[in-house]
């Protein structure tokens, strides 16, 4: 099962309007992998990654069986505001989007494990895969895209799970 939603969102540097379609991956992946689409673009732009944005956190990612004692947490420890879409909630600081939260349901994988998924951008997502495996990690699944970008979740050699993302070429 998988959903597209487009919205209108404000972009964290530079603050003009854009819209986004993000792809949610419900059987493979986890119950929306980075996406739903309401959440912000991960890189905020379409060119390959400056050498500063390479290696950053682009996006954070919670992954949880209970959105709504998540959002009800969240809100009330660091204050932030849940926006609630139909599969995904993106949680935000006044206009400023912070985190995204998926919701793992009982017919995902069994390997979805709830917890915090962060995205991490690079130059070239196939690269950095194939060079992760090399190193003793694996990837959950294969490279796929997205609206304008590639990502790839992958386990390192301690079994922590972290996505990687970049621009589409």
């Amino acid at each position: 099962m998988a959903n597209d939603v487009s919205m209108d969102q404000s972009q964290r540097s530079g603050g003009h309007k854009t819209t986004t379609t993000r792809r949610t991956f419900l059987p493979t992946f986890a119950t929306a992998f980075v996406t739903s689409a309401i959440a912000a673009p991960v890189l905020g732009h379409a060119e390959q990654p400056t050498q500063s944005e390479t290696g950053t956190v682009s996006w954070n990612e919670l992954r949880t069986r209970k959105p709504a004692q998540a959002r009800a947490f969240y809100a009330g420890v660091v204050g932030w505001t849940p926006k609630v879409g139909a599969d995904y909630t993106i949680f935000a600081v006044g206009d400023t989007e912070m985190a995204g939260a998926e919701t793992i349901d009982d017919g995902d994988p069994a390997d979805i494990r709830p917890g915090w998924l962060p995205f991490i951008q690079v130059k070239d997502v196939d690269a950095a895969a194939q060079r992760a495996v090399q190193l003793g990690g694996r990837a959950v699944k294969p490279p796929f895209d997205t609206g304008n970008e590639r990502m790839v979740e992958i386990e390192d050699t301690e079994g922590n799970r972290f996505g990687l993302v970049s621009p589409r070429k």
